[in-house]
């Protein structure tokens, strides 16, 4: 699921960069740390949507570190998916014992026993006993999510096309 969500975050100004154009080397920044950072179960940020405000500046005077930090307000766009949540995504991954899936900035594994028992791994790719269903790389499918785990870094979930409505698209 997308969702905006306002947030706040620190961003440190060196001198250098003070000036009449202080508020853009902000903006600049804010968005550069913060895109495709996953905040735990706040999800990812997709972007920074707009700059609500900037709070008054706190003059940082250690060594290395010199300059002036902000705090600022501001609303982002998060990917935030939840479990139960069925999602679209492109097939990065086919092997004998699952699939994985990116989902967004994030990746489903769906394990062998979560694909409809007609559906079996031959030839790199899952093939229906009919044939009329090849799941292989590169492949849009449609699963449900079953449970999610949140990294510092990304978002990594479990997933499963064995019922109607899910699968190949």
């Amino acid at each position: 699921m997308i969702i905006e969500k306002q947030m706040t975050a620190q961003v440190h100004v060196p001198p250098s960069q003070f000036g009449p154009y202080i508020r853009d080397y902000i903006n600049h920044a804010l968005c550069k740390n913060v895109t495709n950072v996953c905040f735990g179960k706040q999800g990812i940020v997709l972007d920074v949507v707009r700059v609500i405000s900037y709070g008054e500046g706190r003059i940082c005077s250690m060594t290395d570190h010199n300059g002036v930090t902000y705090d600022v307000l501001y609303v982002a766009r998060l990917f935030a998916p939840y479990v139960g949540e069925i999602v679209d995504g492109v097939a990065n991954v086919v092997e004998s014992h699952g699939i994985i899936v990116q989902v967004g900035p994030c990746n489903i594994h769906i394990a062998g026993f979560k694909i409809p028992d007609d559906i079996k791994y031959r030839d790199g790719q899952y093939i229906s006993d009919d044939g009329l269903v090849k799941i292989k790389r590169d492949s849009y499918l449609r699963l449900r999510i079953l449970g999610l785990k949140f990294d510092s870094k990304k978002i990594y979930g479990v997933g499963s096309i064995a019922e109607d409505g899910l699968g190949l698209l």
